[in-house]
């Protein structure tokens, strides 16, 4: 079901999932103050808490690796709401304003509102980015493998699978109004696990600028519109395909919440 701004006051407690992560300080500590602050917020009580994992860090300014992990929350909140709370907790464990992307002490993304389609900017349930990312589908598969991506109607860990293959077949499409001919070789040198196929791909890069390109990968496709990520087309691709083939390494520290 889709929700508009004015039936947010009618929804029912909801069973949310975020990803949690950063790369600055001492990471877990700070996840379990997170996860501190919005256990003791008024509707919204932690019911569980994945391992954390080791990942990749994603585009050229982002820093060191990163730690994963991923929560389930029961919230009473209307979504643009829980969006304020989760972005207050990152700034009471210290994180800044700056570029997107780059290191943070703690990052909270809101992922899954149940089976709910949010459209309510700057919000956008299901997170448009999770169903290729690795750092948020293998912590979440520990908590909610069976959570369905409403808008791919696919389970967490069906999505996670279809990133297994090797090598992982990817397509490119409206490369017309991207100038470097040489693309093709950019990407399969940056990383040999992919092979690049006109059809049945896991994932399509989109380097469209077309209103019509954008609502193609807004709906039900997997599709990347690459000009709507940070950095150049180049480094905007190769930042999908780090997040796409990363093998997460999980850590030896769990939470404190963690059963």
């Amino acid at each position: 079901m889709v929700y508009d701004s004015t039936d947010y006051l009618n929804l029912p407690m909801s069973i949310c999932h975020i990803a949690l992560g950063g790369n600055v300080g001492d990471v877990i500590a700070t996840m379990d103050r997170g996860l501190d602050l919005l256990d003791g917020s008024d509707g919204v009580a932690v019911i569980a808490a994945s391992p954390v994992y080791r990942t990749e860090p994603v585009g050229p300014c982002s820093g060191d690796a990163f730690l994963n992990a991923a929560a389930t929350l029961e919230c009473e909140l209307v979504p643009l709401t829980l969006l304020r709370l989760l972005k207050s907790v990152e700034e009471s464990v210290g994180r800044e304003s700056g570029s997107r992307w780059g290191p943070r002490p703690l990052d909270l993304d809101l992922l899954l509102i149940g089976e709910t389609i949010v459209r309510e900017p700057p919000l956008k349930v299901p997170h448009p980015h999770m169903w290729y990312r690795r750092f948020v589908l293998d912590p979440l598969v520990d908590i909610a493998a069976k959570a369905v991506h409403p808008r791919l109607n696919e389970s967490i860990d069906a999505l996670q699978t279809r990133l297994l293959q090797r090598p992982l077949p990817i397509s490119l499409q409206n490369l017309e109004a991207f100038k470097t001919s040489n693309l093709h070789q950019l990407l399969l040198e940056h990383d040999p696990q992919v092979v690049i196929v006109d059809e049945d791909a896991e994932i399509t890069l989109d380097f469209g600028d077309s209103p019509q390109s954008q609502e193609v990968c807004s709906g039900t496709t997997r599709s990347v519109r690459v000009n709507d990520l940070p950095d150049s087309p180049e480094n905007a691709a190769l930042s999908v395909l780090t997040a796409a083939l990363d093998e997460p390494v999980r850590h030896s520290r769990p939470l404190r919440r963690m059963p």
